[in-house]
């Protein structure tokens, strides 16, 4: 599937013993491989160029998702490029 992906990351608590698994780790590349669970889900490469984010949730989540995000390129609504585009637009209730 080749387009154009809206992606909303929101907060929940996934619990796997005493592991908790943000969803910004469905951004990172699974381990032996170079691509993200979400890359894998949507059948493309995550890119500026075909994707948006939504992030919302707690300041971990946004944090999590940002650290990995902007230096890949990512530009937030509170970074605008100067000709007012963005890629993430994010939320935090605390």
């Amino acid at each position: 599937m080749n387009g154009t992906f809206v992606i909303e990351l929101v907060s929940v608590d996934l619990r796997s013993g005493l592991i908790e698994v943000g969803v910004e780790s469905f951004l990172r590349p699974k381990l032996g491989t170079d691509r993200s669970p979400l890359e894998e889900l949507v059948g493309d490469r995550i890119t500026t160029e075909n994707t948006m984010f939504y992030v919302c949730g707690w300041q971990g989540t946004v944090d999590g998702a940002l650290d990995y995000l902007v230096p890949k390129g990512f530009v937030t609504e509170r970074n605008k490029r100067k000709d007012g585009t963005y890629d993430v637009k994010f939320e935090s209730y605390g």
